[in-house]
């Protein structure tokens, strides 16, 4: 917030999440993604994986930091 009390920027934390038959289809998927993020100037700080079980699948999340100003 400046003095006059208006936003001008805000930062939004938020996950993304791949999903594949294997670990490393998803990995690949969120790599893709973090490389995306990369280009924009919006980088991921946090990355962690997971299994599903009933669905048989594994996750890659990713968790990127959006800034933008307005």
């Amino acid at each position: 917030n400046s003095i006059s009390g208006k936003k001008f920027a805000e930062t939004v934390r938020f996950q993304i999440t791949a999903w594949g038959v294997t670990r490393t289809v998803a990995d690949a998927v969120a790599v893709q993604v973090e490389s995306a993020l990369q280009d924009i100037w919006q980088p991921s700080i946090n990355r962690s994986g997971g299994f599903e079980g009933e669905l048989n699948l594994f996750a890659a999340t990713i968790e990127p930091d959006w800034f933008t100003t307005f």
